[in-house]
């Protein structure tokens, strides 16, 4: 009860803060990040917004940092070492443990001011780890101490940064790095979401998360927050060196793909990705012999991953066209929870459609160590 009383406290108290960087946003025109534009000049070592540099001021809440060099900070973060738009980092998952335990002490709250310092040091664009720096220094120092004042510029710095690039509308959504950020922005803004669904604007070039959302009062009305970064992430990195050695791959709801093994070891089969496409309609157990053509090529493995009519369960189908049975490994992404799990499979035998259901929306499965059945 303690850390709910708390959270609500902090949050009320740091409205005038919030307030004074949404206004600032509010008296600039609104502009979708360029991040062709912002990657070059992250990059460029000679340059003023040389990310390196612009770390440095943040860290030391340097109010001349401008718009645009906010704009680097936050929206450049994308092409830093160990870029991870959907895992938490070890400092904020200590500060969240602290913060959340019962009978915080003083030094507690310095204890996490602390470490929520070395976690910016590694990731200054954290939003939620600036937010819970700011209640560390607010308990743990004080509200005339500059540990607070300085935190609180640095959430304000971030908040300017993602209020001026949309106004949470299709059209113009909200544009984020992390996929934790959009909770943090509706806890912000005093709005509770009641769904998340995955939207393609072929129209504007967006991908966004769009969340139906309700106030306090029962307002509703539906926020919109561009992922496209957070989606590229599925290429870069552990994407592609999947990609050299064919043994993963992760695939998305929403998704048809067909696998080609080259041959079905015991362990760790390589595999080439034949098809890898969206496909938007529902799921259901007892149609599965429908998504499968006759005709569909010996040696591979089809399937489909998604959801049921009601949204209430994940499925993932799959026929086995190959001269062996097969079994992988698999872990899943709960996008509520926000958080990877790993989960049993039954595998699948030639010839055999087979049906994986988990209840709930799974935004991402990974396969991975394809082998032969025992």
């Amino acid at each position: 009860m303690k850390k709910e009383i708390l959270a609500l406290a902090i949050l009320l108290f740091l409205g005038a803060g919030m307030a004074t960087a949404q206004e600032e946003a509010d008296g600039l025109p609104t502009i979708a990040p360029t991040y062709d534009s912002i990657f070059s000049m992250v990059q460029n070592k000679k340059g003023p917004c040389y990310y390196d540099k612009l770390a440095k001021r943040f860290l030391r809440a340097d109010t001349t940092l401008g718009l645009q060099e906010l704009r680097c900070l936050y929206y450049g973060y994308p092409v830093q070492k160990g870029f991870d738009p959907y895992s938490r980092s070890a400092e904020q998952e200590a500060v969240t443990d602290i913060l959340h335990g019962d009978n915080v002490s003083e030094a507690d709250f310095k204890r996490a001011y602390k470490i929520a310092e070395k976690g910016l040091a590694k990731k200054p664009s954290d939003l939620i780890l600036a937010y819970w720096k700011v209640i560390a220094a607010y308990y743990g120092f004080g509200e005339e101490s500059k540990e607070f004042r300085r935190s609180q510029i640095q959430f304000e710095m971030l908040q300017v940064a993602t209020a001026s690039s949309g106004r949470g509308t299709a059209e113009s959504p909200f544009f984020i790095t992390s996929v934790r950020h959009s909770y943090m922005i509706m806890n912000i803004m005093g709005l509770h979401p009641k769904m998340q669904m995955l939207v393609y604007d072929t129209v504007h070039g967006y991908t966004c998360d769009a969340f139906p959302v309700e106030d306090d009062e029962g307002n509703a009305d539906t926020l919109y927050f561009e992922v496209s970064q957070c989606m590229r992430f599925w290429t870069m990195g552990e994407q592609e060196e999947a990609a050299k050695v064919r043994q993963k791959v992760r695939i998305e709801d929403g998704t048809h793909f067909i696998l080609r093994p080259h041959s079905i070891k015991r362990e760790k089969s390589k595999f080439d990705i034949v098809l890898m496409e969206t496909y938007n309609k529902p799921l259901s157990i007892h149609s599965t012999d429908s998504l499968f053509s006759e005709q569909g090529e010996a040696g591979t493995i089809e399937g489909y991953f998604g959801y049921d009519a009601d949204t209430t369960h994940t499925l993932f189908i799959t026929k086995n066209r190959c001269s062996k049975a097969v079994d992988f490994d698999s872990d899943i992404y709960y996008y509520e929870a926000m958080q990877w799990q790993s989960t049993s499979n039954h595998g699948n035998w030639p010839g055999a459609v087979g049906v994986e259901i988990w209840a709930g929306r799974i935004s991402f499965i990974n396969i991975s160590n394809l082998r032969r059945k025992k």
